[in-house]
């Protein structure tokens, strides 16, 4: 098992950490310390890799979504809307 050395923060910069992980951790595993440790909203989150602008999926260790040493991951809200934000006519 290898291990990566990658930064994590939010979408606004507000929060930011350095972390070292082994490769195998899943992108789900890393959102929920990151959750837990910043004590984040019960909003859905998603990662994504600022290098290649990808979104990462929960399911994906992070070596099986492309994150590599000194990458930098994102994390954004996912923004949900539907119908009922429509104006009325």
């Amino acid at each position: 098992m290898k291990t990566i050395s990658i930064t994590v923060s939010m979408y606004d910069r507000s929060r930011l950490a350095s972390v070292t992980l082994p490769d195998t951790t899943t992108v789900g595993e890393l959102m929920e310390q990151c959750s837990m440790r910043w004590i984040l909203p019960a909003t859905s989150f998603v990662f994504r890799n600022v290098g290649s602008n990808e979104l990462l999926l929960e399911s994906d260790s992070l070596w099986d979504a492309n994150v590599r040493d000194g990458a930098e991951l994102q994390i954004f809200p996912v923004v949900e809307g539907g119908a009922g934000d429509q104006p009325r006519p």
